[in-house]
């Protein structure tokens, strides 16, 4: 295995054996990793530091593990600093700001791949830098992961004034250089139309600084602050945990779905949003699931969007009765919340019919419940199966979502109401569990058909769309009435409180 240097030096094993002789080994970040080598290098005496800070004063291997900042604490000229983790950058900057001047980083990728992320990484922070260096905001709209940022922009804009807008896009993906060049030049195309989105990366040093009074001082004059995810990356969670209580009563939390079911990240969702002062949720059944795994403040505001979070803003075309084929869509997402297979087997039946099922699983990937949910579905229906492995931006959905007939959600938690309303508005036919039934929309005469109902089902009665065309009429009026009594976005980017 080779190591880097300070100095983007390749360093052998034994190499690296004789240069740390004498010396204490700092070891940078716990992980199992770095397991392999404490025995090589039979050192008396080590240190483990994490910037974690939840896991000061907890044990390693029998090691205490102690905060990043201790690194201030001890003698230069008498450590070395290891670590196994794969960012380089990362490990660089804090170096630098700790004035540690001999490390050793596990090496990953090539040289001149590490100089490219480097390079892409200084670009984040000098335009981020330029866009706080504004001022003032009205808004401020964290958004986590990329994916999600044009569909955010776009609500934005039809709903706002984009330039009073703040976008901090925040993130902690392992990317490679290649990737993470390819995400830069997707902000660069969004910035040349909006001069206020800045970059957060946990990777970078040189981002995370951006975090400071100024950065503090914005959010403070802001009217309202909206994060579009119980998502946070570690540093801009950790910001947000010490300072939310400052500006409580006017932070919004969009909840989506995915956070009713993250057990395992509970305390960090408590730890940055325990002291939020509004939640946005589909319905009370979500705010019910939520509040069983996470622990907010009794006055928190609720408030209620049974609505489509984010418009597809899309115009959809009515069933053409010429083309036969009925197209079917199985779930939104890769996410396990969605049982595929299960539908998958419910439409086995029909497999011999004209239909085609179109399956998007780009989004939560779980790469080995994909790759079972793409063979089950290609040993059933063949090439009638279509699996949309790669992001689609809002438009490109949208088209996808038009040439939809039927639409089947088999969910084991509340999600994918978004596109579920798409297809409803437009007049199509909805499959979904139990588990999604939105009972308000029942009241306003909107037919969904509950999944078990395909069991019974000829083709002829799977295929027949008609009765859903009043869908179109009801869910309108439906909308309306939500966005005049409750939640609209045009309300809550608007100067009053909502």
């Amino acid at each position: 295995m080779e190591w880097l240097d300070n100095e983007l030096n390749e360093v052998s094993d034994e190499e690296l054996i004789k240069l740390i002789n004498n010396k204490t080994v700092v070891i940078f970040g716990a992980s199992k990793r770095i397991m392999q080598y404490i025995d090589a290098w039979n050192k008396e005496r080590y240190i483990i530091i994490d910037s974690n800070s939840s896991l000061e004063g907890t044990l390693f291997h029998g090691l205490k593990i102690h905060r990043l900042d201790s690194l201030s604490d001890l003698c230069k000229e008498d450590i070395v600093v290891m670590s196994v983790i794969k960012d380089y950058p990362y490990i660089s900057n804090v170096m630098r700001l700790y004035q540690i001047k001999e490390f050793y980083v596990q090496k990953y990728i090539s040289v001149d791949q590490y100089k490219k992320e480097f390079v892409v990484n200084q670009e984040f922070h000098k335009i981020s830098r330029e866009v706080l260096g504004q001022g003032k905001f009205d808004f401020i709209d964290f958004i986590y992961d990329g994916k999600f940022v044009v569909n955010v922009i776009e609500t934005i804009k039809r709903t706002s004034d984009i330039n009073k807008h703040l976008i901090v896009v925040h993130y902690t993906n392992e990317l490679n250089p290649d990737d993470l060049y390819n995400v830069w030049e997707f902000y660069k195309e969004i910035q040349r139309e909006n001069k206020n989105l800045i970059i957060i990366n946990d990777l970078y040093t040189g981002n995370t600084e951006l975090l400071n009074h100024q950065f503090l001082d914005i959010l403070m004059k802001s009217k309202k602050i909206i994060f579009h995810s119980g998502v946070m990356s570690l540093t801009l969670g950790d910001f947000i945990k010490r300072h939310i209580f400052k500006f409580r009563e006017k932070t919004y939390l969009v909840i989506h779905g995915g956070e009713l079911s993250w057990n395992t990240s509970a305390k960090e969702f408590h730890d940055c949003f325990s002291d939020i002062g509004n939640l946005v949720l589909f319905n009370e059944i979500s705010y019910n699931t939520l509040s069983n795994l996470y622990h907010f403040k009794e006055d928190v505001n609720i408030i209620i969007n049974n609505c489509s979070f984010y418009d597809t803003g899309i115009l959809m075309k009515e069933r053409n009765e010429a083309d036969a084929t009925v197209n079917i869509l199985v779930g939104h997402s890769a996410t396990t919340a969605l049982n595929h297979i299960e539908a998958f087997r419910l439409l086995e039946k029909f497999k011999d019919e004209d239909i085609k099922v179109f399956c998007p699983l780009s989004y939560e990937v779980d790469e080995s419940y994909v790759n079972a949910v793409i063979s089950e579905g290609i040993k059933i229906f063949g090439e009638k199966f279509i699996a949309m492995c790669e992001y689609m931006e809002l438009k490109q959905y949208g088209q996808l979502l038009t040439d939809i007939d039927i639409g089947i959600f088999p969910l084991t938690r509340d999600c994918g109401w978004t596109t579920i309303y798409s297809l409803l508005k437009s007049g199509k036919k909805v499959y979904t569990t139990s588990v999604n039934n939105n009972n308000d929309i029942l009241k306003y005469g909107i037919k969904v058909f509950n999944i078990d109902e395909i069991k019974n089902n000829t083709f002829e009665e799977f295929a027949d769309c008609r009765i859903c065309m009043e869908n179109k009429r009801n869910i309108r009026e439906y909308i309306e009435t939500l966005e005049k009594d409750g939640f609209s976005w045009n309300k809550l980017y608007s100067d009053a409180a909502t």
